[in-house]
């Protein structure tokens, strides 16, 4: 559970950070237009969100199959 718990706050920073992001480079261009450099790190910073989402559903479903199991032999 603590992994879930860790994977969730992992996930929250990530999405934090890239919507922090995008308004950094709107606050400091009046608009939404990326250069290439800027294309390039929002591709790490969604890649990395992505990759968080991933473990936090791959532990999620670990916890649902043991779920399963519990009621199983109850």
């Amino acid at each position: 559970m603590r992994t879930l718990v860790s994977d969730a706050q992992r996930y929250e920073r990530t999405v934090n950070e890239v919507v922090l992001w995008i308004d950094r480079v709107y606050q400091a261009s009046g608009t939404f237009v990326l250069t290439r450099d800027q294309r390039e790190a929002l591709v790490v910073h969604l890649e990395r969100a992505r990759a968080h989402a991933q473990a936090l559903q791959r532990e999620l479903l670990a916890l649902a199959r043991e779920a399963e199991s519990l009621a199983r032999r109850a």
